[in-house]
């Protein structure tokens, strides 16, 4: 697959990786292994917490601009490419790690999810357990 018209990724084998340009020196990143159904509630929780009264507006900023856009780059390509095998690989910084956690601790986030019959536990498991390395 061509990735050149991908904003914030590119995709090595089944490892879809943060483009260089959005990375910076000197800060952490690993690569987590997920089934791609798994993709379906992180974006889930990401919209949630971009909406939350918790989040301050600055952050949820950020959460447009950058985290939003990237899990949705790559929610379009896992469901648009039916070729993918069941487990995908995605490099996070340790900066959106603690992003991420942090959203599902936020009560609407947890309301929604679970609303949506989506239990986002292996979910955690996988972010709390990922090996970083510095850039």
């Amino acid at each position: 697959m061509n990735t050149d018209k991908l904003k914030f990724n590119y995709i090595e084998g089944n490892v879809f990786n943060i483009r260089n340009e959005h990375k910076k020196k000197g800060k952490e990143y690993a690569i987590i292994k997920i089934d791609k159904k798994l993709i379906t509630i992180l974006v889930e929780a990401i919209d949630l917490m971009s909406v939350s009264s918790k989040v301050s507006s600055k952050f949820s900023e950020k959460i447009e601009k950058y985290i939003m856009p990237r899990y949705l780059e790559i929610n379009d390509i896992v469901f648009a490419q039916k070729d993918l095998p069941e487990e995908i690989a995605i490099e996070i910084s340790k900066e959106y790690q603690k992003d991420l956690l942090g959203a599902f601790t936020l009560p609407n986030v947890i309301i929604g999810l679970e609303n949506k019959g989506y239990a986002p536990n292996v979910l955690i498991k996988i972010l709390k357990n990922a090996a970083f390395k510095k850039f």
